[in-house]
């Protein structure tokens, strides 16, 4: 085997190890394939296991087509990633040695499968809710989904103030517009890798009262990533603060009613508050003002609401008399 058809023999296992990891048959098989060069390109022929020479025999052949069609159709998509398998072949060993060409136009009959009316679309989408508020918030909202769909991170930059401060939630908090655009570009780097795409949805968050961004990421094996979302904090019209969280762990609203409640009355927290807390970093900023959490004021609270209750830790802005984030630590149903 030549150097050409060794980094190619690579660069066919990879796409196996990105393609068929969750179906480890066919990638064992397909991993054991030989890979011939052609006069137009590479041929990969397996050896059949006994089971499906019975198919051949049958001339039931429809599953291995399927297969075959689905690789097909995929590298087609991701081509410049895969580079030496532009044009590839499919051939097929019996056991005594004889060799089955597969004619791509026996591929081409078998039905449209999911993967690959899926990998049609495989790309960043972006929607944007109708009837958002015609405020700041909704534009820059817009632009920064818009810059990060088509991973435009000089647009992104446009939209930052020189102090913004960018807080992965329970993570980090990374200051500056370099850093934040740089955790963006790392993000999308390492989704990019992954073989992962963004799927963004711009509408209203009733906490914030303002127009935010939903995303969640998608791979073409069909596994998709929790939804997330970016809040923002503005200061003449560019991001000061934003915070990046995953929706369901989102511990900036009243969770024993909904995720969409509003927050907590300022009064009744400080009516009801027990204990002080050490501030934490890396949590829920004020979005009123940016303040981040360790600069706010942190209690133990018992939130009794009729026949449930929560005890759990709440952030308040001593500027903005606000509940940052309220997050329960223990559930009480009282009735029980």
């Amino acid at each position: 085997m030549n150097n050409t058809t060794q980094n190619t023999q690579q660069v066919w296992l990879q796409f196996l190890a990105d393609f068929y990891s969750k179906r480890p048959q066919v990638k064992k098989q397909l991993e054991q394939a030989e890979l011939l060069k052609t006069d137009d390109g590479y041929e990969i022929r397996s050896s059949l296991w006994k089971k499906q020479e019975e198919y051949f025999d049958t001339g039931q052949l429809d599953g291995l087509y399927k297969t075959l069609s689905e690789l097909k159709e995929t590298l087609l998509r991701f081509i410049s990633e895969y580079p030496g398998l532009e044009n590839i072949h499919f051939s097929f060993k019996k056991a005594d040695g004889t060799i089955i060409y597969i004619d791509d136009e026996m591929i081409a009959k078998v039905p449209s499968n999911d993967i690959g009316e899926e990998l049609v679309a495989f790309k960043n989408t972006l929607i944007v809710d109708d009837g958002l508020p015609g405020d700041s918030y909704t534009d820059v909202s817009k632009k920064f989904a818009t810059a990060l769909c088509e991973e435009n991170f000089t647009s992104l930059e446009e939209l930052l103030n020189d102090k913004a401060t960018m807080v992965v939630y329970k993570k980090r908090t990374i200051i500056g517009r370099k850093g934040f655009v740089d955790y963006w570009r790392w993000l999308w780097d390492l989704l990019r890798n992954d073989h992962y795409v963004t799927d963004y949805l711009v509408k209203f968050n009733i906490f914030t009262q303002h127009t935010a961004i939903y995303f969640k990421q998608r791979h073409y094996n069909g596994h998709k990533t929790p939804e997330a979302c970016v809040l923002f904090h503005l200061v003449d019209n560019h991001i000061s603060t934003a915070v990046i969280t995953e929706v369901q762990q989102q511990p900036i609203t009243v969770r024993y009613f909904d995720l969409d409640h509003p927050a907590l009355d300022f009064d009744r927290i400080m009516k009801d508050k027990s204990d002080s807390l050490a501030p934490e970093p890396n949590r829920m900023p004020c979005l009123r003002c940016g303040r981040l959490s360790e600069e706010l004021k942190w209690y133990k609270l018992y939130v009794d609401s009729g026949p449930y209750a929560h005890i759990g830790q709440v952030s308040v802005c001593p500027s903005c008399e606000a509940q940052a984030e309220f997050y329960p630590e223990i559930f009480l149903r009282k009735d029980m």
